[in-house]
C-alpha cells in the first residue's frame, strides 16, 4: 500500500480511513535517463493542503517500508474549490539548479566523473538537496571524457556519457530509508548479452532463474498490449561527421559505422549524423556516440505498450516492476516470449491496476534467436559469481 509524505507527514494512507490524510489521482512517472515526477491533487481538507511550498518542500512516496519517490514540488495550480494540484520532479531534475563552468578536456573513470559532478552540484544548492554516488556499474571504466567550452548546467555535463548513450546503461535517482533521507544517483549497466542491471540478483530480471522477479504472462498479469513498429527515425549506417567535418575513418578504418542486426532486418539505411560539440574533435569519442545514436536508432524500431498488474503489488512476488530492468514478455496470440526492458512506467497509486508500462531494448526486434545462448550464457554467469542475493532499494544505495 502506498503512502505519501509531505515535509515528514503523512498526506496519503488509504489504510487510516482518514479524509484529511487522502488525495486525488496521485500518479508517479518515470522514465530511464529522465526525472521522475509525481502529479497529485490536495483536497481542502488535507491536512497538507496550505503547507505544500513550492521548490522547498519534499514530498515523498512509500511502497510499504520503500521509498519509491523523492521529490520537490515545481507546480502547485489551486483551483475555485481551493484543492491545490502538485507536480513534483524528481532528483535528476534538481541538477539543472547548478552550473559548472568552462573546463579543460580531462580523462576520468566513470565513479570519478560522476563524483565530480555531484561536488560541483553540492556545493551550490542547499543541504536538503544534496545528491550522492550512489551504485555505479564498473566504476573504473576509463575513458569518461569532460571538455566544455560554455557554461552549463551540471544536467548539462551528464547527458553524455551517462544520458545520451543509451546502450551504456540507465541513470536513476535512488532512496535511502526514512534514516537519513539522503538521495542517490545510481548508474544501472547493461552490456550486450544482456546481463541484469547492479543492484539486482539474477532472478530480479530474469525470473524463471530463480530470485523473486516476475513474468509478465497473457492470461495471467497481463491485461493489454500494443506492439509499435515505426520505422520513420531508422537507419542501420551512421557516417558520424564533427563540426570540422571530420569523420571517423582515421580510427574506425572507414567512414561508415553499420549494425549488423539491423541491416539483416531493415536493409542498408544510412544517414550522415553530425556532431557540433567541442568534443567531439575527440575522433574516438566521436566514434563512441555515433556507435551508441546508430544503436538507438536501430532499437528504437519496436516498443511494447503493454497494461499489466504488478504481481508485488498483490504479494506474489517480492520486487516490483521497475525501470532499467528486464522482464520476460510471454503472450502466445501475439507470438511474443521475449526479454524486454522496462523503459517507463505510470504507477496509478490509488488503484495500481490502473499502471502502465512502455518495454523495449536495443535489440529487441532481433533477439528472439539469441535468447536461448543468452539464457545458457547467463546461467554460465551466475553459476561463476556464486551465490547471488536478493537487493532491495535501499541497499543497492548503501554505501
Amino acid at each position: 500500500m502506498y503512502r505519501i509524505y509531505l515535509d515528514g507527514e503523512v498526506i496519503h494512507a488509504p489504510a487510516l480511513g482518514d479524509k484529511t490524510r487522502m488525495v486525488l489521482d496521485p500518479t508517479l512517472k518515470e522514465e530511464i535517463h529522465k526525472a521522475a515526477s509525481l502529479t497529485f491533487t490536495l483536497p481542502d481538507v488535507n491536512v497538507g493542503s496550505r503547507s505544500v511550498s513550492l521548490m522547498t518542500s519534499t514530498v515523498s512516496v512509500y511502497d510499504d517500508d520503500d521509498c519509491v519517490f523523492m521529490g520537490r514540488p515545481v507546480s502547485i495550480k489551486r483551483t475555485w474549490y481551493n484543492s491545490r494540484t502538485v507536480t513534483c520532479d524528481g532528483p535528476l531534475g534538481w541538477l539543472r539548479d547548478a552550473y559548472i563552468k568552462p573546463v579543460s578536456k580531462f580523462e576520468m573513470n566513470r565513479e570519478e566523473y560522476m563524483s565530480f559532478l555531484l561536488d560541483v552540484y553540492n556545493n551550490q544548492v542547499s543541504a536538503n538537496r544534496q545528491i550522492a554516488v550512489g551504485s555505479i556499474y564498473n566504476p573504473t571504466a576509463p575513458g569518461y571524457t569532460n571538455y566544455t567550452e560554455k557554461y552549463g548546467s551540471i544536467w548539462d555535463a551528464l547527458q553524455y556519457p551517462f544520458i545520451e548513450n543509451p546502450s551504456a546503461g540507465s541513470t536513476h535517482g535512488r532512496w535511502s530509508g526514512q534514516g537519513n533521507g539522503m538521495v542517490y544517483i545510481t548508474y544501472q549497466d547493461v552490456d550486450g548479452t544482456m546481463t541484469p542491471c547492479l543492484g539486482a540478483s539474477l532472478g530480479d530480471a530474469y525470473p524463471d532463474m530463480g530470485g523473486g522477479g516476475q513474468v509478465i504472462r497473457f492470461a495471467s498479469n497481463l491485461l493489454d498490449l500494443e506492439q509499435v513498429l515505426d520505422g520513420s527515425d531508422v537507419y542501420t549506417v551512421a557516417v558520424p561527421v564533427n563540426s570540422n567535418e571530420e569523420g571517423v575513418q582515421a580510427v574506425h578504418g572507414t567512414d561508415q559505422v553499420e549494425n549488423a542486426e539491423g541491416i539483416a532486418q531493415f536493409g542498408r539505411i544510412t544517414r550522415v549524423v553530425r556532431y557540433s560539440g567541442g568534443e567531439y574533435e575527440d575522433l574516438d569519442l566521436l566514434l563512441r556516440r555515433g556507435e551508441a545514436d546508430l544503436n538507438q536508432a536501430v532499437n528504437a524500431a519496436l516498443t511494447i505498450n503493454l497494461t499489466a498488474v504488478d504481481l508485488h503489488q498483490l504479494g506474489l512476488v517480492s520486487n516490483a516492476i521497475r525501470c532499467g530492468y528486464f522482464y520476460r514478455v510471454v503472450s502466445e496470440p501475439h507470438g511474443l516470449d521475449t526479454y524486454y526492458q522496462c523503459i517507463r512506467r505510470e504507477i496509478h497509486l490509488a488503484d495500481p491496476s490502473k499502471s502502465k508500462y512502455r518495454l523495449g531494448w536495443a535489440g529487441a526486434a532481433t533477439l528472439s534467436s539469441r535468447m536461448v545462448s543468452t539464457t545458457k550464457a547467463l546461467a554460465g554467469k551466475q553459476a561463476s559469481m556464486g551465490a547471488i542475493t536478493n537487493i532491495d532499494i535501499n541497499s543497492i544505495v548503501s554505501r
